[in-house]
C-alpha cells in the first residue's frame, strides 16, 4: 500500500504503509528502552508516521491501541514507566509486537485494491446505500486470523449476495429471497453479458466460469464450517490457507461484478 511523505524530514526512504509500521515499531522499541535519551527527532518522525497511518481509512479497524492513545513519544515513555518498573525488560518489546500484530497481519493478507477500484466501490455504495464490499472482505479475512472460518465464509457469502441483489434490482430483475447464491450469481453474469462492455469471447467465458466456481466454493465451505467449531489444531493452518485464497477470489469476483455494472451505467 503506497503512501506519500513530505520531503525534508529524513523519511524519504519510506514509501509504503508496511514500511511506516516497521519504522514506528523500531522507534517505539528504542523509546521503551531509552528513557533518558534525547527523543526530539524521533518524536517528530513518530508523529509524522503516526498521522499517516491514522489518515488511512482502510486501516481504522486495525490501528494499535498504543498508537491511538499516545500522540508523542513522551506519552509512550510515561506509559511504559507506569506499566513496567524495570529499566530493561523483554515484556516491552513483546507488548509492542502484540499491539501491532493485527495491522501487520492485515497488511500481509490484505485484499488487493487500488485507488480506482476504491473510488468505484464508493460510487457503488453511495448508489445503493450499502456496506462497503471491501469492508466485508477485510472482516472475512480478519475472521480467518481468529480461526472463525464459519464467520469468514458467512461474511463472504453476504458480500457476494449483496452485490448480486443490488445489481439485479437495478436491472429490474427479481431477487426472490428463496434463490440460491449460485442462481443469483448466474443471473447477474447472464445479465451483465448482454452489456456493450462485455461482448462474450472464449477467454471471458473462462473468467466468468471461474467466478461461478468461486461462488460455489463459498457455499460449500460455508456449509462445511458453519457448524465446525472444533477444527483439529494440526489442520487449522492448512484450512486457513485455503479459506484465505477462496475468500480473496470471492472478493475479486464481487469487485468484478461491481466494476462491470458501473461500466454499463
Amino acid at each position: 500500500m503506497q503512501i506519500e511523505i513530505e520531503k525534508g524530514f529524513g523519511l524519504d526512504h519510506i514509501s509504503t504503509v508496511e514500511e511506516v509500521c516497521e519504522q514506528i515499531i523500531t522507534i517505539l522499541n528504542l523509546t521503551a528502552e531509552s528513557y533518558l535519551s534525547n527523543i526530539s527527532d524521533d518524536d517528530l518522525h513518530y508523529q509524522i508516521l503516526r498521522n499517516k497511518l491514522i489518515e488511512q481509512e482502510a486501516l481504522k479497524s486495525y490501528l494499535p491501541k498504543l498508537l491511538i492513545q499516545n500522540n508523542s513519544l513522551n506519552s509512550i515513555k510515561t506509559f511504559f514507566q507506569n506499566k513496567y518498573k524495570d529499566y530493561h525488560t523483554p515484556q516491552k518489546q513483546e507488548f509492542i509486537k502484540n499491539d501491532f500484530e493485527r495491522i501487520k497481519n492485515y497488511l500481509i493478507n490484505k485484499a488487493p485494491m487500488n485507488e480506482g477500484l476504491l473510488d468505484k466501490l464508493s460510487d457503488f455504495d453511495k448508489k445503493f446505500d450499502s456496506k462497503d464490499v471491501h469492508q466485508y472482505w477485510k472482516d472475512a479475512l480478519d475472521s480467518i486470523e481468529r480461526n472463525n472460518l464459519g464467520n469468514a465464509f458467512t461474511l463472504s457469502r453476504t458480500m457476494i449476495e449483496g452485490v448480486c441483489k443490488r445489481v439485479l434490482n437495478a436491472k429490474g430483475k427479481n431477487t426472490d429471497s428463496a434463490k440460491s447464491l449460485t442462481s443469483l450469481s448466474a443471473e447477474v453474469i447472464s445479465t451483465l453479458e448482454t452489456g456493450q462492455f462485455n461482448q462474450v469471447n472464449p477467454i471471458r467465458k473462462k473468467t466468468l466460469k471461474l467466478l461461478s466456481n468461486s461462488v460455489d466454493a463459498i457455499e460449500t465451505f460455508r456449509t462445511q464450517y458453519g457448524d465446525a467449531h472444533d477444527l483439529n489444531n494440526k489442520n487449522i493452518e492448512l484450512e486457513q490457507h485455503f479459506a484465505r485464497v477462496t475468500i480473496n477470489i470471492a472478493g475479486s469476483a464481487s469487485l468484478f461484478l461491481v466494476e462491470e455494472y458501473l461500466n454499463q451505467e
